[in-house]
């Protein structure tokens, strides 16, 4: 019974453990995500100043 009880906390301790592990990995992929949502936005709002000024240079072109 002793035996039992000892393989079941191990069990536990270990299944507590994953579950930190899983935890970590799942807010750093909330955070790269919220990253690359940033990186995107600020792509394409460099693309869009780039177009403006394409087309003011276009208009000083002879």
């Amino acid at each position: 019974m002793a035996e039992m009880k000892l393989m079941l906390d191990k069990s536990s301790k270990i299944t507590m453990e994953y579950m930190n592990a899983i935890s970590l990995v799942s807010t750093s992929t909330e955070q790269q995500t919220a990253s690359m949502q940033e990186l995107a936005s600020s792509a394409n709002e460099l693309s869009n100043i780039a177009q403006t000024l394409k087309d003011t240079v276009e208009a000083f072109k002879l």
